[in-house]
């Protein structure tokens, strides 16, 4: 029973904490819809961002030249973005525990204040293997909604994993 108590407490956490991420905290905003490239991944076991993976990074990337200097990627892979029709916004976060998984992610857009924002959630939905990690996040969207430079991320993470 009260294990029943404890999952149903921390169920209702997660939606309260998805809820408060959720579009009504961006109702002057339009949500832009956006796509995953192959080959980026949230643990960086492709291609991964180049530099210290103990600081929180965001970045607008609109060139293959932007693209090269930001990210490591093995061999010769280099993902196929076709940076003349899009953006790619891209980031990372250092967190306590590794593998979380993507609750959910959105790209909103208010032109009025030229901001665009990427919000996700990140959780634990099966336990966390404590240890300090990096995980990356990336979207992918038209490149007129990128023409605003005000870019900020919201990533949330949630470790109430019990």
């Amino acid at each position: 029973m009260k294990h029943k108590i404890q999952l149903a407490f921390f169920s209702f956490i997660l939606a309260f904490v998805a809820q408060s991420c959720s579009k009504d905290s961006y109702n002057d905003y339009t949500e832009v819809s956006f796509s995953k490239v192959k080959g980026l991944s949230l643990y960086g076991d492709s291609c991964y961002l180049k530099g210290d993976n103990s600081i929180d990074t965001d970045y607008i990337i609109n060139t293959q030249e932007e693209f090269d200097l930001l990210f490591d990627c093995p061999g010769s892979f280099t993902p196929s973005i076709n940076f003349e029709t899009h953006t790619l916004l891209a980031g990372s976060r250092y967190i306590r525990c590794i593998y979380p998984k993507n609750a959910f992610e959105k790209v909103y857009l208010n032109e009025s204040k030229k901001e665009l924002i990427y919000n996700a959630l990140f959780n634990y939905d099966g336990g966390c293997s404590t240890s300090f990690g990096t995980i990356y996040y990336h979207v992918l969207i038209s490149k007129h909604q990128s023409d605003l430079y005000n870019f900020k991320a919201d990533v949330e993470i949630d470790y109430n994993y019990n």
